[in-house]
């Protein structure tokens, strides 16, 4: 055999060889994939269990689980959320810890580890979980002990940590204190990024422009009832200040006594152009209403709730039923959990119902500190120096890499940033001891709305709008967390220097201090990020922590109060509305710019006249008008809002509308009023000016030569689904670990608020004592695993908004819980 053949054969041979590696190594994944999948039938013993607990799932997966007491119910809850959705709960857990480079690969996980480092949650929640009281301590403990059953029981460990070659960690019951710890995060301005822009403009712009760009409250504003002021909501807005005429160009003087902020927060670069996307970062919003029985059609009333949140695959809320006996009547739960957390976070105990929006209440502040000349281990505060406390935290990524992370903390918080002022330290709620506990399972057992407002005020949780309905017939209000209690005296919406003050809080407000509304006249209550309070100590509580413009809020104040004889079905249909009042009034701007004389002078005006005058009204992936109209209210904001400001039109006019969802009102100010002061250099006229703006929209929707027609808003409101690991190599494909892009209607000032990614994590419609008749929705189905049956389910519901029980269909799996043999 010569050598030529000899080497073809060992060739053949190898190939042979890996190919047979390659078809056992995918029959051993496959057969673990498997493996992991949950348990849906038969007994299972659990250590702990006094009693058993049964587990029935409908058709969708759905479980109601029945136990005999509060523990046993929490201990099957983790069972579940962990045969379910354990990776999930993982990732929640690792998030606050900042430690989620030890399981996910890329950059990207390390450098959320080392912001989140900073603020030394483990810490946080070590000391939190040693001052629980001994009934939550108890409820954490039974439900870690579940979640490790369901961990243990399954045949081979969640699919994700097959793919990525790692062991999961035993849950403790601490990790669920982290979960909500990891909900501030998502929910709130841990960094101080608002405090800190604000201030660089204030110091870049001086005051009449600063108070202009940045109004205190919008046109659209819909402050809830009785906590408005009496001017009403268009009180204090653009217009009633200094106008755009009387503003001095291009001020750039920093006034006596002036802090800028340390450092920029860092721009969210736009995706082919600010036209298309949303300036500012969208945090987790949400929608929540409760109507009064003289709004409904049958005299009871009714709650709908929809967070937003980022969406992906699982979805964020996990469906159950939660029962168990009573002293009087039997205990049932209904509506939606968080995988890492034993309690029902949204929906309905049979005697209150109860939802959730973020409050964009100011919970943060930003201090500048100086280091001590000489002596870097100290800083300076209003009565004298001070040590850093330092500590060293060690960081490790995948691969067994590590690294130190040096973490600074003052009498303040930590120093999370550097700058030409000083350094950056935030003073945050989330560091606050009774930030985070477990009163909000008090809700499980409250009857009306008092009780259940007093147990929300007192829960350590991010502070939320929280509207809650009774079966008598009662709606209320408040704040459910906590908020700062400020000492007076500084501007708690930009930087303070460190030097200037030795205290900022009194900690955190007492619970029975928070705003509350009961009862309003109208019978009515909304929640949509906007501005809730205009006026008095509640305004002064609540702050600015960078409120929604309003249009959304407005949008579902002005249609609920039209509603007679509403029903569940009425509500899901003002959830999935996309209708934009604040568009239409841009529509009759660029109509009215749009004359014969003007059309005449450039064809393409005469094709985007002709879209906008065919527009429906409506935010719907099929419309041009929309998407042209869009494009053409962000591009005078970008330009016009530059020009008046003197803002560098590439980077602080960005920075600026990344700061605030209130640049409407400026903006409009300016294209309403045509101040002739304020027309920029080189233009004869407001009206060539914003036929300039009209202009420079259609060259950016015309540079690929395809008609305008053809731009419609479905080309860019695409959601995709998909699974944190979708974009491992092979795996998202293989294990269909992502859905098919989809265009959806809805935008960010639409009560179906929809853009990309960002979205209604579920859809809840209930009256309590009325589950039976309630509605829900959830982009997702119960189970994390791909090879599930329930993995996707639900996803097109909601993508067409058909109407979804709320309660589980009968029964088709049934498993039982029981206590091991002899214990």
């Amino acid at each position: 055999m010569n050598r030529t053949a000899r080497a073809a054969r060992i060739a053949v041979a190898a190939v042979a060889l890996l190919a047979a590696f390659l078809l056992l190594a995918g029959f051993w994944v496959d057969r673990r994939l498997d493996a992991s999948l949950p348990i849906l039938d038969g007994e299972v013993a659990i250590a702990g269990l006094s009693a058993p607990v049964v587990v029935e799932r409908d058709g969708a997966g759905v479980p109601t689980v029945r136990g005999q007491n509060r523990l046993g119910v929490a201990r099957g809850t983790g069972f579940l959320h962990a045969q379910d959705r354990f990776f999930q709960m993982d990732l929640l857990r690792r998030f606050s810890a900042g430690r989620s480079a030890e399981l996910l690969p890329g950059e990207g996980p390390l450098a959320l580890d080392r912001a989140t480092r900073a603020h030394l949650l483990t810490e946080r929640a070590d000391a939190a979980w040693a001052g629980l009281p001994g009934e939550q301590r108890a409820l954490l403990e039974a439900y870690a002990a579940g979640v490790n059953a369901g961990l243990e029981e399954l045949g081979a460990p969640p699919f994700e940590y097959v793919l990525l070659g790692q062991e999961p960690e035993r849950w403790q019951g601490r990790d669920s204190l982290l979960v909500i710890w990891t909900m501030f995060l998502r929910l709130q301005d841990e960094a101080g990024d608002l405090d800190a822009g604000r201030g660089e403009l204030l110091a870049e712009l001086g005051d009449d422009l600063f108070s202009f760009l940045f109004p205190d409250r919008s046109r659209w504003g819909a402050p809830l009832p009785s906590l408005g002021d009496a001017a009403g909501d268009t009180a204090g807005a653009p217009g009633d200040g200094p106008s755009p005429a009387e503003l001095a160009p291009g001020n750039k003087a920093v006034a006596m006594g002036a802090v800028p902020p340390a450092s920029r927060p860092a721009l969210r670069r736009r995706h082919g152009g600010l036209r298309e996307t949303v300036a500012r970062h969208q945090r987790g919003g949400s929608n929540v209403w409760a109507l009064a029985g003289k709004h409904t059609a049958d005299g009871r009333p009714l709650l709908a709730n929809d967070m937003h949140l980022q969406l992906s695959l699982p979805a964020t809320w996990y469906r159950m039923v939660l029962t168990w006996p009573g002293q009087r009547q039997p205990h049932r739960l209904v509506g939606l959990t968080l995988p890492g957390v034993p309690l029902l976070v949204v929906g309905s105990n049979g005697r209150v119902a109860w939802g959730l929006a973020n409050s964009e209440a100011d919970v943060s502040d930003v201090v500048l500190v100086e280091e001590m000349p000489g002596d870097p281990g100290s800083y300076l505060t209003g009565d004298g120096a001070k040590p850093f406390d330092v500590r060293s935290e060690v960081l490790r990524s995948r691969g067994g890499g590590e690294e130190t992370l040096e973490v600074r903390w003052t009498r303040w918080g930590p120093v999370v940033g550097d700058g030409e002022q000083g350094l950056r330290v935030v003073r945050w709620v989330g560091h606050e001891p009774g930030a985070v506990d477990l009163s909000f399972a008090g809700m499980e057992t409250a009857s009306t709305v008092a009780e259940a407002l007093e147990v929300a005020r007192r829960s350590g949780m991010p502070a939320q709008s929280l509207l809650v309905v009774d079966r008598d017939g009662g709606v209320g209000w408040s704040i459910a967390g906590r908020l700062p209690d400020r000492r007076r005296g500084y501007d708690a919406s930009v930087p303070v220097a460190g030097r200037g003050v030795s205290s900022l809080w009194r900690g955190l407000l007492d619970p029975a201090d928070a705003p509350r509304v009961v009862d309003p006249p109208g019978g009515l209550l909304w929640a949509a990020n906007q501005r809730l309070a205009t006026a008095g100590r509640a305004a002064e509580l609540l702050g600015d922590g960078d409120y929604a413009l309003g249009a959304r809020a407005s949008r579902i104040r002005d249609r609920l109060a039209t509603m007679d004889g509403a029903t569940e079905g009425d509500l899901l249909g003002l959830q999935l509305d996309d209708r934009s009042p604040l568009m239409e009034r841009w529509r009759q701007l660029l109509l009215s710019l749009l004359t014969p004389e003007a059309v005449a002078a450039d064809p393409r005006r005469d094709e985007l006249r002709r879209l906008v005058e065919e527009w429906d009204g409506r935010a719907s992936p099929g419309s041009a008008g929309y998407r042209l109209l869009r494009g053409f209210r962000l591009t005078a904001g970008e330009e016009l809002l530059a020009e008046v400001a003197g803002l560098d039109g590439e980077g602080e006019i960005l920075e600026y509308l990344a700061l605030t969802d209130l640049w409407e009102e400026p903006l409009w100010t300016l294209v309403a009023q045509r101040p002739p002061g304020r027309l920029p250099t080189g233009w004869e006229s407001w009206r060539e000016r914003l036929l300039a703006v009209v202009d420079s929209t259609l060259d950016y929707y015309t540079a690929d030569g395809r008609p305008l027609a053809e731009k419609t808003w479905g080309q860019v409101n695409v959601l995709r689904l998909e699974h944190p690991l979708a974009s491992l190599p092979l795996a998202g494909r293989f294990l269909g670990l992502s859905r098919p892009p989809v265009a959806l209607p809805g935008d960010v000032h639409v009560p179906r608020l929809q853009f990309l990614s960002n979205g209604a994590s579920q859809r809840l419609v209930v009256s309590p004592g009325r589950e039976d008749e309630g509605i829900s929705q959830l982009p997702g189905g119960q189970s994390g695993h791909p090879r599930s049956p329930y993995f996707a389910d639900g996803v097109d519901d909601w993508v067409s908004g058909r109407q979804a029980p709320l309660l589980p269909g009968a029964t088709v799996h049934r498993l039982h819980l029981i206590p091991p043999a002899g214990g």
